[in-house]
């Protein structure tokens, strides 16, 4: 009987649903995008995927990095979507990254201090991508965080021949509550889609309420080295 139960609870209950990870975010004092590097991080900002928990190749590589200002977050995706004929509705790809300024463990619905960025990115033309980072109301707030800002983040996107970069930086003012010298400890979670790709997340899949419910995320340390 013991072994029956294993083996349903292994089918049913992905092996990223017990993880939580502790992830290492970089201080770096020169952050910030340039039009030609854009934040130019190299592999000790990486950040581990939890996808191969879960037997699935990780296709997006996510880099963060912060400083006093704010905090910065490099996507990089192996992909040859944008060089195929899809149809307008397939030809999106969306990256989405959960960020709670308080790291609250024992709350499953989102709080003032809980925020969702979004960013749609769209071949444009043969050598060009368009890319728009907004911030968005979560779900289910329990007290309304303040209205996000009406203009659009500032990012920066490479096209290459094996695929496409985005980078952009959060000004602390877009991040309601982020205050270093106070709180270190970030809950955090991430999302990648690709209209060829599986989908990919930090932790748990969309069988469970991750968009919405901040115990299911890991957590972004801000340290110095």
């Amino acid at each position: 009987m013991k072994s029956i139960a294993n083996t349903v609870k292994n089918k049913v209950i992905p092996q990223s649903f017990w993880f939580r990870l502790e992830l290492r975010c970089r201080k770096l004092q020169t952050l910030g995008l340039g039009p030609d590097r854009g934040l130019d991080l190299d592999d000790r900002f990486d950040l581990p995927a939890t996808a191969p928990l879960d037997g699935i190749k990780p296709w997006a590589k996510i880099r963060s990095a912060w400083n006093d200002h704010g905090l910065g977050f490099s996507i990089e995706v192996e992909s040859d979507s944008l060089d195929r004929k899809l149809s307008d509705q397939l030809n999106v790809r969306s990256l989405a990254f959960w960020i709670n300024t308080r790291d609250s463990r024992d709350v499953h619905r989102a709080t003032r201090y809980c925020h969702l960025f979004s960013i749609d990115v769209k071949p444009k033309g043969e050598k060009s991508l368009d890319v728009k980072c907004v911030r968005k109301t979560m779900n289910v707030p329990v007290n309304s965080p303040p209205p996000p800002p009406s203009e659009p983040i500032d990012t920066v996107a490479f096209r290459y021949a094996e695929g496409y970069r985005v980078d952009v930086f959060l000004h602390a003012d877009m991040i309601p509550g982020f205050d270093p010298e106070t709180n270190r400890r970030l809950g955090f979670c991430y999302s990648a889609h690709d209209p060829t790709l599986p989908f990919q997340v930090l932790g748990v899949t969309s069988e469970f309420p991750f968009h919405q419910d901040p115990s299911l995320w890991s957590v972004l340390e801000l340290v110095d080295d």
